[in-house]
């Protein structure tokens, strides 16, 4: 989970692939190469949980990734989209 007040969406998606990925932040593939990180940061900010859900999902760096307004960041490995037991980023 993230706070969208206290930590950017974009920052917190760096953070939950490189940790799935087991790979420093700075060895991952651009979170720009996929998504533009202000848009991302854009559409979150000011979301509340009573204005509804907004998912948002992209490919970066071999992981398909689902960033929730509700502070829920899903990271899955391209190859396993479907399965049932998704890696999620913890607290």
């Amino acid at each position: 989970m993230f706070d969208g007040d206290v930590v950017a969406p974009s920052t917190a998606v760096v953070g939950a692939v490189s940790t799935v990925a087991d790979k420093d932040p700075l060895n991952i593939e651009p979170l720009h190469s996929m998504i533009d990180p202000d848009a991302l940061d854009a559409l979150f900010s000011g979301k509340r949980h009573s204005e509804g859900d907004i998912h948002v999902r992209f490919s970066v760096a071999g992981y398909s990734v689902t960033v929730s307004s509700y502070g829920s960041i899903v990271v899955r490995s391209a190859q396993s989209e479907h399965s049932h037991n998704p890696v999620e980023d913890g607290d």
